[in-house]
């Protein structure tokens, strides 16, 4: 997609640092300042193979049938298959507009399975799968891609990474989060840092409030180490 119509990746380096609300926030925002619309919606895909987070956040849980993204990345579903794919855009979709306080049709979610499904293992084949499926967004007129990826080195995280245009990492003020975060980045730019197509990465520091008190050091001690790396990498 071109600039104009980005694929905007939301990633984090384990669960808890409220990824999917960032996603969904962000998608929705994104959908009212574009003004997207029936015409021009905006994907919002949910990419956690192993948790569908997004999907039981949407409550399309029960509503999902056989067009979801872990059928996508296994191959499964072809969107190269013509039939198939005016399928996929008809009725694989689930319209969620009215969730996201946009408007009508704006924005769609492509769900995946609640229950995890051998089938949808990552193999070499799926980035090539989901890369399919930006280019006939944006030949459906669709304005963006938002994606909701798994977390951590999983291979379904990679792949949605190395798809998008921004990568936005969801970092929570903990060591944990911190060191791991700046590993990850550490070896995703040393591996993948000289591709052609390379997304930018944007850090965000999340607020997830902190279970107890016997947590504010390491809080507080994070944020600031945590903050100087931002900044010394954007001077």
């Amino acid at each position: 997609m071109s600039v104009a119509n980005p694929v905007i990746c939301f990633y984090s380096f384990k669960g808890g640092a409220g990824r999917t609300v960032c996603t969904a926030n962000f998608a929705s925002a994104f959908a009212k300042q574009i003004r997207a619309s029936d015409e021009t919606p905006v994907l919002l895909a949910d990419m956690d193979l192993d948790s569908a987070g997004m999907t039981m956040m949407m409550k399309c849980a029960e509503h999902v049938g056989s067009y979801t993204s872990a059928g996508l990345v296994s191959g499964t579903v072809n969107l190269n298959i013509r039939g198939q794919r005016e399928r996929f855009f008809s009725i694989g979709l689930h319209d969620i507009s009215k969730v996201m306080r946009a408007g009508v049709r704006s924005v769609r979610l492509l769900a995946t399975d609640v229950a995890p499904r051998e089938s949808a293992l990552v193999d070499d084949y799926a980035q090539n799968y989901l890369r399919d499926l930006i280019g006939h967004c944006e030949d459906m007129g669709f304005r963006g891609v938002i994606i909701d990826s798994a977390s951590g080195s999983q291979d379904s995280a990679r792949v949605c990474q190395l798809a998008a245009d921004v990568v936005i990492c969801c970092c929570r003020m903990t060591d944990q989060f911190y060191y791991g975060t700046r590993k990850h980045l550490e070896t995703f730019v040393a591996t993948h840092g000289k591709d052609i197509n390379f997304p930018s990465i944007l850090i965000l520091p999340v607020a997830v409030p902190t279970p107890s008190e016997r947590f504010r050091k390491v809080f507080d001690g994070s944020v600031s180490r945590l903050e100087q790396m931002v900044f010394n990498r954007s001077e």
